[in-house]
């Protein structure tokens, strides 16, 4: 038998099963509802003429898919998240690397030419410090 629990939990999308599934429920028919499952089965049981078991049969049965369903689609994400999670990681790890090969490089190049890499560090000190005084100046 369907659990009244789970009848109330997951209403809004066992409704919309529901009125697919007997077409001749209305909508005032399950706008309402807010009884047992044994009314509920006995409410379909008066609209379409089935017999009770077979109408709790195919609530189980709906109430069942729901689950996987909700299993397949928390599957679905956790993998997801999972993936983002690495190529986030592999970015990371990426980008470190590639900023550890630069400081390298550019230890290597001071040390291979230190009077060019003094002159470099000048003239960018002298651009940032004429950068800085053309923005003080507009203010």
């Amino acid at each position: 038998m369907v659990n009244q629990t789970v009848l109330e939990e997951n209403w809004s999308d066992i409704k919309a099963t529901l009125k697919s599934k007997w077409r001749q429920l209305s909508d005032q028919d399950l706008h309402g509802f807010k009884g047992s499952a044994d009314q509920l089965v006995h409410m379909i049981q008066r609209r379409t003429g089935q017999a009770k078991n077979v109408i709790e049969n195919q609530l189980e049965e709906m109430i069942a898919q729901g689950r996987n369903l909700q299993g397949q689609v928390g599957q679905f994400f956790s993998g997801a998240a999972s993936q983002a999670g690495e190529v986030c990681s592999d970015g990371y790890d990426v980008a470190a690397q590639r900023l550890a090969d630069g400081y390298k490089q550019a230890s290597r190049y001071a040390r291979e030419n230190p009077g060019a890499a003094v002159a470099i560090l000048f003239g960018s000190g002298l651009l940032a410090g004429i950068g800085a005084a053309m923005l003080l100046r507009r203010r």
